[in-house]
């Protein structure tokens, strides 16, 4: 017969006595005697161990013996079950109400289903794939869809192959048509904006040098008419009579025509700082009006891709 002490710390300790999975007694004894001695026992098969009184309590609420905890654990998978069964009903309702929703335009209300129906039953793709269909409008704004790439993608991992089928076989000729006629566009657009770029650098360039060139030329008169403007009115206070009020006369006609020459410099100044702009935005190929075109094109047909690729399986 073997004893165990758990705990060597505690002076008092409980001891347990097992037989056949069950608790068969208990008693109390000092630590030092329970090294010692061993508890009286009727029978030859029965085990003591012995358990400090800080712990034998949670001994008996695990329960007397291991058939109860495995009935236990039985009833929660039973239960776990069935909740998710119910659950996967609710999902299902939820993702119909959406569809029908999303057919009706009403992407607000179909974009909440989808999400009530993913956090019930986050196993299955249609709440992902059907959040993904409202941020795109089913695949016609496909700017969107990097913000919802992500749950794309955890959606598509969830796909059986019947699911894959069902998809593949509503959007594949679809966007097998758009990739291909998308792709013949950019080629034009690429093929035209390299000329259309080079007359806007053109036209650009030399807007930007007459705007130079005008303002070159009316600093002249804007700085001597700031100058003579105020030696003009220094000379009108210094004279009086007749010299006075001839230079007040000069400092204001110098006034007026550096005033003047002041607007058209601010005019040159803004019609520079336009070419200039213009022209950077013609030498980069995306800021070009073709180029944002294609860009946008290319983009779309990356989505696209994405979304074939994760339905249709690659034949080697």
């Amino acid at each position: 017969m073997d004893e165990k002490v758990l705990d060597e710390d505690k002076n008092k300790a409980k001891v347990l006595k097992f037989k056949g999975g069950n608790i068969e007694g208990e008693y109390e004894s000092d630590f030092e005697k329970s090294q010692k001695e061993e508890p009286e026992t009727d029978d030859d098969d029965a085990v003591s161990i012995e358990i400090p009184e800080h712990i034998s309590d949670e001994v008996e609420k695990v329960g007397k013996n291991a058939d109860e905890i495995i009935k236990t654990q039985d009833e929660i998978r039973k239960n776990k079950r069935e909740f998710d069964k119910k659950n996967a009903e609710v999902a299902k309702a939820l993702f119909n109400e959406a569809e029908g929703f999303f057919a009706d335009g009403d992407y607000d209300n179909a974009e909440s289903s989808f999400y009530d129906g993913m956090r019930l039953c986050p196993k299955n793709y249609k709440g992902y794939f059907g959040i993904v269909k409202v941020a795109t409008e089913d695949f016609t704004v496909v700017e969107n869809f990097a913000d919802v790439e992500e749950l794309f993608n955890k959606g598509a991992s969830f796909m059986t192959q019947a699911d894959k089928d069902e998809i593949a076989k509503k959007y594949s000729k679809n966007f097998d048509k758009r990739i291909v006629e998308n792709k013949k566009q950019i080629t034009e657009l690429k093929d035209k904006e390299k000329s259309v770029r080079e007359a806007r650098i053109e036209k650009f360039t030399t807007s930007k040098n007459k705007a130079v060139k005008n303002m070159a030329v009316f600093s002249v008169p804007l700085v001597l008419g700031i100058i003579l403007c105020v030696i003009g009115i220094m000379l009108a206070y210094r004279y009086t009579g007749s010299k006075s009020a001839t230079w007040l006369g000069v400092a204001i006609v110098m006034g007026v025509g550096g005033f003047v020459s002041l607007i058209v410099e601010m005019v040159n100044f803004k019609r520079f700082n336009t070419a200039k702009y213009l022209l950077n935005r013609s030498k980069t190929f995306e800021l070009t009006p073709e180029g944002a075109k294609v860009v946008k094109m290319e983009e779309e047909n990356r989505v696209l891709n994405v979304v074939l690729n994760s339905v249709i399986s690659k034949k080697d």
